[in-house]
């Protein structure tokens, strides 16, 4: 659910202006640079050093997030990249064990499943934030990142046949050009997935109706096979979007 509301975010991001990025409603409202700059905050104080220290590092200024938003949309990603890579590196590594343990924030214990659900909610409220603005500076441009209004019945179909998944984003066909999906993974020995699979998991984990590239990598450890999918839009620029694949 993580790579899912950073990738929501990412959809909402790339619909909008350079202008738009620092654009707010009202007074007390956030821009969408302000918005990122908090999260990437959180994240580095929340998950550097996750099971050996407090989740607000000392060295953390809160209030400092909400001012001075990076310069120009490359400084923005970058920072947003940062960000969530702090987030990934500890809970990869995660192991069930780890589960049972305790963390600290701003001093109070918290179960690592606690921890993760806290979190977890935080981000899904701000990456709300970032699309809700995206979708009113975008108006009649936007382009759906759910189910488009007047298809949830067929949206609905989609899913009981294994061709959708109602966790994905489901971008309005129409709407430009659609990305590409570019899927990793090793095929033709078991247990590795099939290259049939991997096609499949793909299209139920993103987006539908997309043109799907497999690339065998040798290196897929035979102890934890898996995929990784990423987005490749029409500029020819690869997003950072990766989202792992296991067998069943």
């Amino acid at each position: 659910m993580f790579r899912y509301y950073k990738k929501l975010a990412e959809g909402a991001i790339q619909q909008v202006s350079d202008e738009q990025l620092y654009a707010v409603l009202d007074p007390e409202m956030n821009s969408i640079t302000v918005i990122v700059k908090h999260l990437t905050g959180n994240m580095h104080s929340r998950w550097t050093d996750f099971l050996t220290s407090d989740g607000e590092k000392p060295d953390r200024n809160r209030d400092s997030e909400f001012e001075t938003p990076p310069e120009g949309r490359e400084a923005l990603l970058k920072l947003w990249e940062a960000g969530w890579n702090c987030v990934f590196a500890a809970l990869d590594p995660l192991a069930e064990s780890d589960l049972t343990r305790t963390v600290a924030i701003r001093g109070e214990p918290h179960s690592v499943p606690q921890t993760i659900n806290r979190q977890l909610a935080h981000y899904a409220y701000h990456v709300g934030q970032i699309v809700l603005l995206a979708k009113h500076f975008q108006q009649p441009n936007w382009r759906s990142l759910s189910v488009p209004r007047g298809r949830s019945e067929e949206f609905n179909r989609r899913v009981s046949e294994g061709k959708a998944s109602g966790e994905s984003a489901n971008l309005e066909p129409g709407h430009g050009h659609r990305p590409e999906l570019l899927v990793f993974g090793q095929t033709g020995r078991d247990p590795y997935l099939t290259e049939e699979e991997v096609f499949g998991k793909a299209q139920s984990a993103f987006l539908q109706d997309v043109a799907l590239r497999f690339l065998p990598v040798a290196d897929v450890a035979p102890s934890h096979p898996s995929a990784e999918v990423e987005a490749a839009h029409p500029n020819g620029v690869l997003t950072h979007i990766k989202h792992k694949l296991p067998t069943p």
